[in-house]
């Protein structure tokens, strides 16, 4: 069912086969019957695992759009340099890809990450996600009780603290 949708959808057909300088690109369709399904599709560069499909190095790039298939319940997703955050509906988040500065938030400076790992502290209640070029940020809650938490690189104050 899902193939037979994507097959009639143009945006799908109007993607490039092949691209000479491969780049890092994510992309989620917003699309009300995507977004009922929550489905997440990766391609783009990989050296780095930022597909979190277990690959990384020269040669694992992904060229076309691919059903990331590890979890079926994503709300939102957020790219970095080369490293990615998603968040599954039931407040949880996952990142994988380069970690050189924590900016996973897993608390280890082990890189590259190649498969979604839960972010440091198993928190629910994360209602946003978002990716810098090598940091990272979480909304935790929602409304008044709203707390934005940051980890990774701070060399030009990104994180919002004086260190």
């Amino acid at each position: 069912l899902i193939e037979n949708i994507l097959n009639k959808l143009p945006i799908i057909k109007k993607l490039p086969r092949r691209v000479a300088k491969p780049i890092f690109v994510m992309t989620i369709f917003f699309d009300e019957l995507f977004w009922k399904l929550e489905l997440l599709y990766l391609y783009g560069k990989n050296e780095d695992g930022q597909l979190g499909n277990g690959l990384s190095g020269s040669g694992n790039d992904i060229y076309e759009p691919t059903l990331f298939t590890t979890y079926t319940d994503i709300i939102d997703v957020a790219c970095g340099k080369a490293h990615t955050i998603i968040l599954r509906s039931n407040g949880t988040a996952y990142s994988f890809g380069l970690n050189n500065y924590e900016q996973l938030g897993i608390a280890t400076y082990r890189s590259p990450i190649t498969v979604p790992t839960r972010i440091y502290g198993n928190y629910t209640d994360i209602s946003k996600v978002f990716c810098g070029e090598e940091y990272s940020a979480i909304i935790r809650g929602t409304g008044i009780n709203a707390v934005l938490w940051t980890f990774g690189r701070n060399h030009m104050g990104q994180l919002g603290i004086n260190s």
